[in-house]
C-alpha cells in the first residue's frame, strides 16, 4: 500500500505541480524579458531627451560666443598686428623680451589677457602666462600642429573660436600670428568674464539634467577632438572610450556603451 501511495503522490507532482512550476518559469522569464525591454527603452529616450537638450544648450552657447567675439576681434588682430609689425619685425630678442612691460604698453589687461611666443618647434619659449612656459604646443594634437605650422609657412593672423582651457576649465580665446621672418608664431590668449558666466551657466544645466532625469548619475560635455576636455574637474575619456568618441563624432549620432564599474552596471 505504500508503494501505491508513492507511485500516485509521484504522479501528481508529474500531472499538477510540474506543470505549474514550468508556467511560472515561463511567465517569470516573460516578465523580466518585458522589464529589460522597458528599461532599454526608458534609457534609449533618456538619452534622446538629454542628448537633445545638450544640442540645444550647443546651440545656445554658440551663439553667445559669436557675439562675444565679434566684440573682441577687432581689438585682438589690432593688438596682434602690433606685435608683429612694431614690436617684433625683428625677432633677434623675441625669446627674452619682457613680455609683460608690452602688455602693460599695449593697455591689456593682465588679469584676463596673455602673450606667447611659439618657436618652429612648437615650444613656449616666451609667454606671460608662467604655467605654459615650455610647453610643446604640438603635442595639443594633430590638427593644433597643422594649424601652427600653416601660420608658421603663410604668416597669416589667424583667430581661433573660444575653446576650454584644460588647466583652468575657462573658456579662452586665442589669436595666432607669424612673425615676418617665419620663424615664431606670436599669440594672443584671453579671457572673458562674459564668458564665464556662459561657462556657470551650462554647467548649471547639465547638472540639472541629471537631477531631472531619475536613475541619471550625471551628464558631461566634453569639447575638442583630439584631446576632448570636459567642463567638470576630473571627468575625461578612457583610451578604452576613444574609438567610441571618435565614432560619435564621425556619425554625428547617438551611441550607447554599457560598462561594469564595480556591481554598477553605467550606460554612456
Amino acid at each position: 500500500m505504500p508503494a501505491k501511495t508513492t507511485t500516485i503522490f509521484r504522479q501528481l507532482i508529474f500531472n499538477v505541480v510540474a506543470p505549474a512550476i514550468t508556467a511560472l518559469l515561463f511567465l517569470g522569464a516573460l516578465n523580466y524579458t518585458h522589464t529589460k525591454n522597458i528599461l532599454v527603452q526608458s534609457n534609449h529616450e533618456k538619452n534622446l531627451i538629454i542628448s537633445d537638450e545638450i544640442k540645444h544648450i550647443h546651440e545656445l552657447q554658440d551663439l553667445a560666443l559669436e557675439i562675444l567675439q565679434d566684440v573682441l576681434n577687432p581689438r585682438m588682430k589690432e593688438i596682434s598686428n602690433r606685435l608683429v609689425n612694431e614690436y617684433f619685425a625683428d625677432t633677434k630678442d623675441i625669446e627674452t623680451a619682457n613680455l609683460y612691460r608690452i602688455r602693460s604698453q599695449l593697455g591689456m589687461n593682465p588679469d584676463f589677457e596673455d602673450i606667447y611666443i611659439i618657436n618652429s618647434d612648437g615650444v613656449v619659449v616666451n609667454t606671460t602666462f608662467r604655467a605654459d612656459s615650455g610647453l610643446n604646443f604640438f603635442d595639443f594634437g594633430l590638427e593644433h600642429k597643422e594649424l601652427l605650422l600653416s601660420v608658421l609657412e603663410s604668416g597669416d593672423y589667424v583667430s581661433e573660436r573660444f575653446v576650454i582651457e584644460s588647466n583652468t576649465k575657462r573658456l579662452k580665446k586665442y589669436t595666432y600670428h607669424g612673425t615676418l621672418d617665419g620663424k615664431y608664431i606670436v599669440e594672443l590668449g584671453i579671457y572673458s568674464s562674459k564668458a564665464d558666466e556662459i561657462i556657470d551657466k551650462i554647467r548649471e544645466r547639465l547638472s540639472n539634467l541629471s537631477e531631472e532625469q531619475e536613475g541619471i548619475e550625471s551628464v558631461n560635455l566634453f569639447i575638442v577632438a583630439d584631446k576632448p576636455v570636459s567642463l567638470e574637474e576630473g571627468v575625461f575619456i578612457t583610451e578604452k572610450q576613444m574609438p567610441l568618441y571618435e565614432q560619435v563624432l564621425i556619425d554625428k549620432d547617438n551611441v550607447s556603451l554599457h560598462t561594469r564599474e564595480g556591481k554598477q552596471r553605467v550606460l554612456h
